[in-house]
């Protein structure tokens, strides 16, 4: 049985927070705490120790008819927490503020914006928690915290210290890579930079030094792109050193070099990630995808086909604003390359007449070529 109380909690803890549920202690033996609530004169009884196993204190909440979620509720004001080294990501929407200016005309206008966006998250989130779910049947830990406020999504996820973090690493980079995903095939491409840093977040909180410099982590990725800095990089470098054939490294298809040395998330991947589950699905069900014999599944087609489009859409409509231009130009480049390696049987998903190829390479592989002071 999952459970949010802690494994062992002080005595004083306990009895303050049974208080608050007007539980008052009575004259008590040397071996038993006794508490009753005067209004029902309801008792409850707990041994006399300076810590509380999560047991017994389980079974006081019983004796005193408390739900225990309204009891853990309390606990979170009532304990210190502290920060734990966790993966931290800061992500903003390019060109929210022109379209948030737009909206500002009219009333109809902020709503089909808000209904757009409001979409996209909603798929998105839909989209982690399906997985979330899923990994909760192999009682594996939740990935990460979530918060959006306009156009700006934060990511905190702590790292465990199993295996250095490395399988919490690697889910929170899936989860990041499908949250971009399902915004741009929307039409909201992403900009923003991952960190290593000590971190605590709970439903109300979230503090971490990274945070100062969010701002400073938007711009450094300059184009449409998640980007790894420093320490998430170094991090990264230390689990890739246990790895040495790339068919073996999550991370060499998550997690590309561009050509400028940037370490960014692979985030077209999950669609091949997404055919490659589906196709084998089919086949171990024995059946057959309707007027389609291709090697890859139609919806991860259809969505990067959305993906192809948004761009075409966005390099027409900023062909003579440069700054703009290159951004999505770089971002044309990507989805070509990323067709070009993992869909490459299908001619139809490329963007024709970008007139510049940009080649990226798996982290892994590139590893050895790669100098620690590289961005």
């Amino acid at each position: 049985m999952s459970s949010d109380l802690p494994h062992n909690l002080p005595i004083q803890n306990v009895l303050s927070l049974l208080g608050e549920f007007d539980y008052s202690e009575v004259p008590k033996s040397d071996r038993y705490i006794h508490l009753w609530r005067f209004d029902d004169r309801t008792v409850i009884t707990i041994p006399n120790r300076a810590r509380v196993h999560r047991a017994v204190l389980r079974s006081a909440l019983i004796q005193g008819r408390i739900l225990e979620k309204e009891f853990t509720e309390r606990l979170k004001g009532a304990i210190s927490v502290s920060g734990k080294e966790s993966i931290i990501a800061h992500v903003d929407i390019l060109g929210f503020k022109s379209l948030l200016d737009e909206a500002k005309e009219s009333e109809l206008r902020f709503d089909e914006l808000l209904n757009h966006y409001h979409k996209a998250l909603r798929s998105a989130f839909s989209r982690i928690k399906s997985v979330t779910e899923m990994r909760h049947k192999y009682d594996w830990k939740r990935i990460s915290h979530v918060r959006v406020y306009t156009d700006n999504l934060l990511f905190v996820s702590e790292l465990g210290w199993q295996t250095g973090g490395e399988s919490e690493f690697g889910r929170t980079i899936d989860e990041i890579a499908m949250y971009q995903l399902e915004l741009a095939i929307e039409g909201f491409f992403t900009r923003g930079g991952a960190v290593i840093e000590r971190a605590y977040c709970d439903e109300v909180t979230v503090f971490s030094p990274a945070l100062m410099d969010a701002a400073g982590i938007e711009k450094r990725a300059l184009f449409p792109r998640i980007i790894l800095e420093d320490s998430a990089r170094e991090k990264l470098r230390r689990y890739l050193e246990w790895y040495n054939n790339p068919a073996f490294c999550h991370f060499n298809d998550m997690v590309v070099i561009d050509p400028d040395g940037t370490w960014f998330i692979n985030y077209l991947y999950v669609l091949r990630w997404f055919s490659d589950d589906m196709m084998d699905w089919t086949e171990y069900c024995e059946e057959e995808i309707p007027a389609y014999g291709g090697p890859y599944h139609p919806e991860a087609l259809c969505q990067l086909h959305q993906h192809r489009d948004h761009i075409k859409k966005r390099l027409a409509e900023f062909k003579d604003n440069p700054a703009i231009f290159r951004k999505y130009l770089w971002l044309a480049c990507y989805h070509n390359w990323f067709c070009s390696t993992y869909f490459s049987e299908d001619g139809d998903v490329r963007i024709p007449d970008v007139g510049t190829e940009l080649m990226f390479t798996g982290c892994l592989v590139a590893k050895s070529r790669i100098n620690h002071n590289d961005r």
